[in-house]
């Protein structure tokens, strides 16, 4: 759950401006009901869709607003697992993705060339790592 999204959608929803908000599961934590749930406390419509279902209510959307865990100098962005296919198919339907990040630390030079160079914990959060084998979710290495 990114906690400037919530942020962002509650200062537009105390200045009376009216939206529905898709969230993603967001597995293997399940933010995604977090986050539904907070918004729900705060008034706002949102309706959690599986992480699968994107390409399905992307065409539906006025524009996609993410958090980001870090940002890279070239537009880049480190973020948790979802974050790309979203990129991916807003790319493919020319939707506007807009990225939030609260602090100018997670601003970076170096840019991981792929998902596996990046370290677990920026993947997971730690209540995740500890309760279950990361591997299972996002294994290390692939047969050939």
């Amino acid at each position: 759950m990114s906690r400037v999204v919530l942020e962002i959608l509650c200062k537009a929803h105390d200045k009376m401006k009216k939206f529905n908000v898709f969230v993603t599961v967001s597995e293997p934590d399940k933010k995604g009901a977090m986050m539904v749930k907070s918004l729900k406390e705060k008034g706002i419509q949102a309706t959690q869709i599986l992480d699968c279902s994107i390409g399905f209510v992307m065409e539906r959307v006025d524009f996609i607003l993410v958090g980001a865990i870090g940002v890279v100098e070239n537009g880049g962005l480190i973020n948790k697992i979802g974050t790309y296919p979203v990129a991916v198919m807003a790319r493919a339907l020319k939707q506007t993705i807009l990225c939030c990040s609260r602090k100018a630390s997670s601003f970076t030079e170096n840019y991981p060339l792929c998902q596996l160079d990046l370290p677990n914990d920026s993947k997971y959060l730690f209540n995740v790592r500890k309760k279950s084998s990361i591997s299972r979710f996002h294994p290390t290495k692939f047969d050939k």
